[in-house]
């Protein structure tokens, strides 16, 4: 009874009083809050829409046959009805296209081929069905491209028809009808649409071949025998797997990627915790006295204790209820930056719409309190360390602190060894989680060492500016080593955010220009010429013959190169698989390699039949070097091939094989070309080949682009990888602003009785707003010092220890001394109106109520 009657007494009338304080406070908490809901709910759509998709094209217990570097030839298919324990064989392609029209432009669509006679046995169409009764797929049969749609996207593109983009030509697909709610109508965010594989093959010009084929097993049912079987038939190409594979594939690849951004978001959490130490800090300091009076009128200290708890869950609730309410708003944004990041890495994820996720509030509802109380348990054990009559004294506060430097500092030493030793690739093979113990033991190892660096700043700065007169930078200082511990904190949380920003940027940085190197080399030819769906990384959509024959003998031609791609497992991987002329390879010298080789060695390939290039990725994950052997699974069954050089590419994080061009024909068995890269005798001619090529070939999809344009698109889907990243970078800064201007206030409030005895004594205004400024220019310049140091020591873990075993990417590190210099310069900025602005404030109000003791 006697807590909630000091809550309402004591609590209350406190938080009245300091209500400036308690808003930051609780803003800068909500925001951290609000950060991480935002992933939180963003990256459960995201992935969960992946999922589903994955569960419900191949169900957890649903079996498919696919092909390795190919796609399974309907002639394959009648062998296969013949193998022990199949029932039903149903096939399956698919594409991603885009809706064309004002209402749903850019909108990315799933459009799945199948056989509408067999929808039923492969569980597409859920047994309660009534809307839509499978008698009325029959439709689909009947009428000319038609389509059946899920809700989702009947509702964006209406009830009649809609255009999608086929390579660059509108095309009308009607709407015959609207997909159940439940079942394939849920896959890829709702926006998909089922037409009949024949119509399917018709549109897409893709006949004679299909992505997979779903079997419906009987009894009895040997795995192991059909995979055999499988073997033998097809000599290895075709293989049989499961859905739950996929979707574990799925996660595996999205799971690096959504701990990086949850780790962000923890240091925005972190530096929110920050926070509110601060806060409470200055509250049992500011209420010494108070609390001491109530010891001493019977006021057990646990009880004490638990009221200061109590205010900072409450604290921490309040944050939490805005925190998720921004949060939710925040991950309306953050599901198209992710989705467009990865759509762009891995493969095409679309969400409709958020939902509202329980379990993501309920977390989010325990961590503000848990966070709220973790911040002020430290602080709180005051109480139980003062006897009431020191609690007169605000020097005993402090002195007991600076007694705690060295351990402190110790520890911190400590953390940064523990760094270093975790910092072996060898932790985070063990577990993906090891990856942000380095960082999280960096950040945790400079935070403490932060007040022995700040004492020892202080007492070689004190003597220069006491020599040199001035008065205010003394002063500030001085009173900056009477309140080290409120200070410590506040300069560690913007240290840590602003080490954060430099990190990340680095990385940012260091990436994009390894890109744009890279960028440079592979696009040295002047004209591409390709079709819409090779450069979305689709299989089909092959260049015309005649093209072909046309520009390998036009006078403008000095050379070219063909491109080809298959998507093939190796190593349990899912990699690319390119045709290119090894010969052009040598002539233009469009490849980045390790070890790089010389002409004579590239024809000497050529000429093998039995080499291949492979990706730095692929040869990290695989761990296959230069003279190593590879197996790949062409047409008529697996062959090894010799790795003969390892190059740099930054189009997959899965991994790039290249093989020469009549070796990718005859392996595989295909001679058209998805693309050409074309280098001209005179680059200026490159205007002029482009109209020809474009009136030449009016009705066909091909899409003629200069390197210039290639390389800004590029650059651009990288830009949008990273920008939900940079956002993160910029709200954790505002953090640490709240963090600045939270402590100089508090020091504000704490100092009113001694400005208004120096303004007594004649001090002028000014010199108390220089005190104010100094003392926050100080406090801004030690936590960019830091942040700039704690930036620098993160961005070489990010570069060589968690992007190489993440990405299996080489970067080179460039570190950015121009966003160095604006972020030091942005700092002092923003601390002198943290300092400035209280001053102004404070100076207006003052009166002579404040040189009254009590």
């Amino acid at each position: 009874m006697i807590l909630f009657q000091l809550l309402r007494s004591v609590s209350l009338s406190h938080f009245q009083h300091e209500r400036v304080k308690g808003i930051l406070t609780i803003l800068g908490m909500s925001l951290g809050i609000a950060v991480y809901a935002g992933i939180r709910f963003a990256s459960t759509n995201v992935f969960e829409s992946f999922e589903r998709s994955s569960e419900i094209l191949a169900g957890a217990e649903q079996k498919f046959i696919f092909a390795q570097g190919g796609r399974i030839e309907e002639t394959d298919v009648k062998n296969l009805f013949s193998l022990p324990g199949i029932e039903s064989l149903t096939p399956l392609s698919k594409r991603y296209v885009t809706l064309s029209g004002q209402d749903a432009l850019d909108t990315a669509v799933q459009v799945l081929g199948v056989d509408i006679l067999q929808l039923g046995q492969i569980g597409f169409i859920p047994e309660s069905a009534s809307k839509s009764p499978r008698s009325a797929f029959l439709d689909l049969l009947k009428i000319k491209n038609s389509a059946a749609l899920s809700a989702e996207l009947s509702r964006r593109v209406g009830p009649d028809e809609f255009r999608i983009l086929r390579d660059t030509e509108e095309v009308t697909i009607k709407n015959v009808l609207t997909l159940p709610e439940k079942g394939v109508g849920e896959s890829f965010g709702g926006l998909t649409a089922v037409m009949d594989i024949a119509a399917y093959q018709e549109l897409f010009q893709d006949y004679g071949r299909i992505d997979r084929l779903l079997i419906k097993t009987r009894a009895p049912f040997d795995e192991g025998l059909l995979k055999e079987k499988l073997r033998e038939v097809s000599g290895g190409r075709l293989l049989l797997s499961a859905g739950e594979n996929q979707a574990r594939h799925g996660r595996k690849m999205t799971e690096a990627f959504s701990l990086n951004l949850q780790f962000l978001a923890g240091i925005s959490l972190f530096v929110a915790v920050l926070l509110i130490y601060n806060s409470v800090s200055y509250a049992i300091l500011k209420r010494r006295r108070e609390l001491g009076i109530l010891q001493s009128l019977g006021v057990k200290p646990r009880t004490l204790f638990q009221l200061i708890s109590l205010e900072s869950l409450g604290v921490g609730l309040i944050a939490a209820l805005i925190g998720i309410l921004a949060g939710y708003a925040l991950s309306f944004l953050n599901v198209r930056f992710m989705a467009s990041s990865i759509s762009g890495l891995y493969f095409p994820v679309a969400v409709a719409h958020v939902k509202f996720n329980p379990a993501v509030t309920a977390e989010c509802l325990l961590l503000g309190p848990l966070l709220a109380w973790l911040g002020c348990a430290l602080p709180s054990l005051e109480i139980f360390r003062v006897p009431p009559r020191e609690t007169f004294h605000y020097q005993n506060f402090e002195s007991r602190f600076a007694s705690s430097r060295a351990p402190l500092s110790a520890a911190g030493l400590g953390f940064l060894f523990l760094t270093f030793v975790f910092s072996d690739a060898r932790w985070l093979e063990w577990n993906l989680l090891m990856g942000f113990v380095p960082p999280a033991l960096l950040i945790l190892g400079f935070v403490l060492l932060v007040p022995a660096s700040l004492h020892f700043f202080i007492c070689r700065s004190k003597p220069l500016f006491r020599r040199c007169g001035d008065l205010a930078s003394f002063l500030a200082l001085d009173h900056i080593q009477t309140t080290l511990q409120r200070n410590s904190v506040a300069v560690a949380s913007a240290m840590v955010a602003i080490g954060m920003f430099m990190g990340m940027s680095t990385l940012i940085i260091s990436f994009r220009g390894t890109v744009d190197q890279w960028i440079e080399h592979v696009t040295k030819a002047d004209l591409f010429i390709s079709s819409p769906y090779a450069i979305s990384g689709a299989e089909g959509g092959y260049l015309p013959d005649k093209l072909l024959q046309l520009l390998a003998r036009h006078p403008s031609a000095a050379s070219y190169d063909w491109i080809v791609s298959r998507q093939a497992d190796a190593g349990g991987r899912h990699i690319k698989i390119n045709g290119v002329r090894f010969e052009t390879l040598a002539e233009q010298d469009r490849l980045l390699y390790r070890a790089k080789p010389s002409p004579d060695e590239v024809q000497r390939w050529q000429k093998e039949s039995g080499t291949v290039l492979i990706s730095e990725t692929l040869s990290n994950r695989l761990k296959i070097q230069e003279g190593g052997t590879l197996t790949l699974a062409g047409k008529d069954g697996e062959r090894t091939f010799r790795v003969g050089s390892v190059f740099f590419d930054y189009s997959s994080d899965q991994g790039v094989v290249l093989m020469d061009d009549s070796v990718f024909e005859n392996f595989f068995g295909e001679s058209r070309k998805q693309g050409i890269a074309l280098y001209l005798q005179n680059p200026a001619d490159a205007d002029a080949v482009s109209a020809w090529i474009e009136k030449s070939f009016e009705g066909h999809q091909i899409i003629v682009r200069k390197n210039v344009s290639l390389r800004r698109e590029v650059m651009t889907i990288f830009d949008q990888t990273f920008r939900i990243t940079k956002a993160l970078q910029w709200i954790s800064l505002i953090i640490a602003a709240f963090a600045i201007l939270n402590t100089i206030l508090m020091l504000t409030l704490e100092r009113a009785r001694e400005f208004a005895v120096l303004r007594a004594l004649g001090a002028k205004g000014s010199l108390l707003t220089k005190m104010m400024t100094h003392e926050a220019l100080i406090l801004g310049a030690a936590s960019a010092a830091g942040g700039i140091l704690v930036g620098f020591a993160l961005s070489l873990i990010l570069v060589f220890v968690i992007n190489k075993f993440f990405f299996a990417w080489s970067v080179v590190f460039n570190y950015p001394w121009t966003l160095m210099l604006s972020t030091l310069a942005g700092t002092l900025m923003l601390s002198f109106l943290c300092g400035w602005l209280p001053a102004q404030s404070f100076l207006k109000r003052m009166d002579s109520g404040l040189l009254r003791y009590e």
